[in-house]
């Protein structure tokens, strides 16, 4: 793992997943545990992380050297070391400049602000390389939290998502560049 690719927050580590911990979140989670130096929480994964989304990460670090700074990542709490929630990018930037973030945290761990601060994080991330202009998230306009979680680090609503029920927030750089990460 580049540690030039890990992002801190004041209490997380947002760790890049390699294909040897995606294996081994399929396979074994002690494993996982042992990788990332932290435990796992009994009710890991987190709700819409399933096996197909880790193949689908697989498949992704597989072919693109570059989805281990613009993919996903772990996010581990610090004290303690707990394993806690899963997001990242969907991809590098696109032509346009965007790119597209997501999160899940496991549910013993949600309402604590952890999913803010790694969105936040990761956000500023985004917004560190010149040629990101925004940053984009899709949900369900029903999962009232993960609005909040994308209002409270500074998106606006952009209209539908890409798929039917869904909704889109954006952040723009001009929006962010007064924001403290």
């Amino acid at each position: 793992m580049h540690s030039s690719a890990l992002i801190f927050t004041p209490r997380l580590e947002l760790v890049p997943v390699s294909i040897e911990m995606a294996r081994a979140q399929l396979d074994d989670c002690s494993e996982l545990g042992r990788l990332l130096g932290t435990r796992i929480p009994e009710s890991w994964p987190p709700s819409l992380v399933d096996s197909e989304v880790i193949k689908w990460v697989i498949k992704k670090l597989e072919k693109d050297a570059d989805h281990l700074v613009w993919g996903s990542r772990y996010f581990v709490l610090r004290e303690p070391r707990l394993l806690i929630g899963l997001g990242g990018f969907k991809g590098s930037p696109t032509k346009e400049g965007i790119v597209e973030v997501g999160y899940s945290i496991v549910e013993d761990e949600q309402r604590k602000g952890y999913a803010t601060e790694a969105v936040t994080g990761l956000c500023q991330r985004a917004f560190s390389d010149p040629r990101v202009r925004r940053v984009m998230a899709e949900t369900y306009p029903d999962l009232i939290e993960s609005v909040c979680v994308l209002e409270k680090s500074g998106f606006a609503y952009a209209g539908n998502g890409s798929e039917f029920g869904m909704v889109r927030y954006e952040l723009l750089r001009k929006k962010a560049s007064g924001a403290k990460f």
